[in-house]
């Protein structure tokens, strides 16, 4: 379901971690970093844009909260499926991951969706497993 990502660059894939709960993002970089993955974090959709301007082609992975400020996940996802089509955007929320999903259904065929939808509070073990599949790394 997923194109595979280079494996040139399996090493050093980099994943941006937004989220406008530091706890959250700082535990999230700890444990993808723990899972083999360089992690770099912003604690809002704004600042995420500006890191992927800088740096997008090295980035294989967004993983976004739902709801933040100045710039939410969905419109984080519309941003990033226009500017940078390649990179995964992971999904983890706080509000009913079925909703999310079931609004995504919902959506015309042509809106961007997330790749994943997750719910947190996110086992360890789940996160690992999604990225990993979402990467081409599973």
């Amino acid at each position: 379901m997923y194109p595979k990502i280079d494996r040139k660059r399996e090493e050093t894939m980099k994943i941006l971690v937004v989220d406008d709960e530091m706890i959250v993002r700082e535990v999230t970089k700890r444990a993808l970093e723990v899972f083999g993955y360089e992690a770099v974090t912003a604690e809002n959709g704004r600042k995420a844009i500006e890191l992927l301007k800088a740096e997008a082609s090295d980035f294989a992975a967004v993983l976004t909260d739902y709801d933040m400020p100045e710039l939410s996940g969905p419109d984080l996802l519309k941003a990033v499926r226009a500017q940078w089509p390649h990179l995964r955007v992971i999904c983890i929320t706080g509000n009913d991951p079925d909703e999310v999903k079931r609004c995504q259904q919902r959506l015309p065929e042509s809106a961007p969706r997330f790749d994943e939808v997750l719910a947190k509070p996110i086992g360890l073990r789940t996160l690992e497993k999604v990225i990993n599949r979402i990467l081409g790394k599973a």
